[in-house]
This record gives C-alpha cells, sequence and structure tokens, in this order.
C-alpha cells in the first residue's frame, strides 16, 4: 500500500490542454502513510546533527530568502572594493532527482539506526506508479528516483540526499577564506 501511487494529471492554470508539458502529475500520500512516516521521523533524527549551515531550504527557522538577504547585504558591504564570487545551489524538481540507492548510502553514512535504515529502505524498494488519464489507468511502472509527494520524511531525505555537496562546498570555501588570510592578513574584508 506504501510502494503503489496513481499519478493524476492536472492541466496547468491559463495552458493549452493538448500540450503534455502544460500538465502537473500529484501523487497523493495515504493519510496511514503520513502516520507511519512521522513515527519514522520521530525516531531518526534526520539531519539533527552535521546539517551544512548552507542549508536554508527546508530548514525551521530559515527560509532561502534569508540567504539572499545576506548575499544583498555582502554584496553592499563591498560594492566597488572587490570582487565577489557567489555559488548557489538550486534543483528544478528537486525531490524527483533523487536517487534511491544514493539516497540509501548517504543515510548509513550518516549512521542511521539500522532498524529504521531498513524500514526507509524497504518504503523505497520495489516502487510502483500508474498514471490515471480520462478515467483509464496505465500499466504499473517501477520508480528508481524520486521521494514522495507530500511524504513527511520527504524534505528530510531530500537534505541528507544533498547535505554531502553542501559540506563539500563549505570545505572549498573555507579553504579559499584561509588562503585569502595569508595573502592580504586580516583586512576587513576577510574577517
Amino acid at each position: 500500500m506504501f510502494k503503489t501511487g496513481t499519478v493524476s494529471t492536472i492541466l496547468k492554470k491559463g495552458k493549452a490542454f493538448y500540450e503534455v508539458e502544460n500538465y502537473r502529475g500529484i501523487t497523493v500520500t495515504l493519510v496511514i502513510g503520513k502516520v507511519f512516516e512521522y513515527i519514522i521521523l520521530d525516531k531518526a533524527n534526520l539531519m539533527k546533527s552535521g546539517q551544512s549551515s548552507l542549508q536554508f531550504g527546508f530548514t525551521q527557522g530559515l527560509l532561502p530568502n534569508m540567504a539572499a538577504l545576506i548575499l544583498s547585504e555582502a554584496c553592499s558591504e563591498i560594492s566597488g572594493k572587490q570582487a565577489i564570487s557567489v555559488t548557489t545551489l538550486d534543483s528544478q524538481k528537486p525531490f524527483d532527482v533523487v536517487s534511491h540507492e544514493i539516497l540509501m548510502d548517504r543515510l548509513y553514512h550518516y549512521g542511521l539506526n539500522m532498524n529504521l535504515w531498513n524500514i526507509i529502505e524497504e518504503l523505497y524498494s520495489g516502487v510502483t506508479s500508474t498514471v490515471k488519464w480520462k478515467g483509464e489507468t496505465s500499466t504499473s511502472f517501477d520508480i528508481h528516483q524520486g521521494v514522495r509527494q507530500g511524504g513527511v520524511l520527504s524534505t528530510h531525505l531530500y537534505k541528507a540526499y544533498i547535505n554531502e555537496l553542501l559540506l563539500d562546498l563549505q570545505k572549498l570555501n573555507q579553504s579559499r577564506y584561509s588562503y585569502r588570510q595569508q595573502l592580504c592578513g586580516m583586512c576587513y574584508l576577510c574577517s
């Protein structure tokens, strides 16, 4: 019951019905599945420690707009004094690109309790879906990537999936920061 879904197609507002890209696929998560995921989330402590400070999305108390504000303030501070290099990371339809195999590897390396790891691995193994179109339902097909739409765990699993990349960006920035300090000393811009 947790491993299968039916995608319903919904026409985007103001779009022509005869163009395939004008439809959005929606898969509804079962209420019992959400309750089950709340139980897992409560026990898993996903990303409670080790989360990159660069992760602004899907984090309580932080918003991507806060990152934009910080960037705006940094740019106004150095205006005309020095060039600034900025790296941003965003992904179109990020939840759709999560590889189940890589996700499970990341969860294992974060030290997730093996019983919970086995439960999540089982939830994402053998997942199938169908498409509902004009009252007809397609044959079932396998799903090998993506996290559940509307799933309680989905944002937490995505953060665990992307965290290693953000930590690598942090390390790269810290090594550049250290190099700049060696070159120019403790100036205002490097401190």
